[in-house]
């Protein structure tokens, strides 16, 4: 058997015969896709697309804006091999019509992506590429995407890198835990450097609506009851329950009421006997704290800090 370098769950590359057996099937590629996707902070499904075998759909279940409604990818699990002597390059190969049918997809409007997963170890890196339109003249033609096993190792240890392929484009790979972060940026960081991503935030418009929901901002309205200031917050600052508690205080409000208190809890179980339990109940300044943890936790921009 002939001997490609691959990269380790230790992280080091090493170089040894390659199994065939180890190839990815379909099937295996969609539990890849799955397990990386259960990660989202939202709620999709994964399925193959009928009728192409290297082609996948995720559809967003929710209403929330998570940067598409349905994402066609076409992909495959690498494999070494290809240009002649080099040992130290994984590929994907799926046909040309496979990715022209995800470009396709792209130009209509959907999302589109091309993936390679690299599997070794129990340790999972995704691989990236452009999409772009094949330019073999038969369907049916393989169509080679590259990356060197060193990007590959790169990812395992830092997460998310890039690697250039020349004239300006770039080939991603980056743990499972990345993948939200890469859909979100996907159209510029395959022809721009992951160091220039301040420069694609959001424009000043965009900017001022979020810093209603997401900038600590310190505002007091007052006014007798019933003369609006619920109604101007809503209006003017923030109307979305997953940023915002409600409070009243009042002579009898403590500092139990406004952080959270244990209070004891009567539990009656499947036998009709009753049992006291204490519990931490939460007000709302842990509430709130627990709300921008979910909302920190579904932003990948924390993975980004040294």
């Amino acid at each position: 058997m002939p001997e490609y370098q691959f990269a380790e769950s230790n992280r080091a590359i090493v170089t040894v015969e390659y199994d065939k057996s180890n190839y990815l099937t379909s099937e295996q590629v969609l539990q890849s896709l799955k397990s990386a996707f259960s990660l989202f902070p939202y709620d999709v499904t994964v399925s193959m697309e009928d009728g192409y075998d290297d082609v996948f759909v995720v559809v967003n279940n929710g209403e929330e804006e998570i940067g598409f409604n349905k994402l066609y990818l076409c992909c495959k699990g690498t494999t070494p091999g290809g240009r002649s002597g080099l040992k130290d390059e994984q590929r994907i190969q799926p046909k040309a019509k496979y990715l022209n049918y995800v470009n396709d997809k792209s130009q209509e409007g959907y999302k589109g992506v091309f993936l390679g997963v690299y599997t070794r170890d129990e340790q999972t890196v995704l691989c990236a590429w452009k999409v772009s339109p094949s330019s073999a003249e038969s369907q049916e033609t393989p169509i080679s995407k590259q990356i060197k096993i060193t990007s590959i190792a790169k990812a395992m240890r830092e997460g998310f890198v890039q690697q250039s392929k020349g004239k300006g484009e770039y080939a991603c790979a980056f743990k499972p835990e990345f993948l939200y972060f890469y859909l979100r940026n996907s159209e510029w960081l395959h022809t721009g450097s992951v160091s220039e991503y301040t420069d694609h935030q959001v424009d000043e418009e965009e900017q001022e609506e979020l810093s209603k929901e997401s900038i600590a901002d310190n505002i007091l309205l007052y006014g007798v009851p019933g003369c609006g200031k619920s109604h101007t917050i809503k209006e003017n600052y923030c109307n979305n329950d997953a940023f915002m508690e409600r409070a009243v205080f009042h002579p009898d409000y403590t500092y139990s009421d406004f952080v959270g208190q244990i209070l004891p809890k009567v539990r009656v179980n499947e036998a009709g006997n009753k049992s006291i339990t204490y519990e931490f109940e939460p007000g709302p300044f842990t509430r709130i704290l627990k709300k921008q943890r979910k909302v920190l936790r579904s932003s990948f921009t924390l993975l980004l800090k040294k």
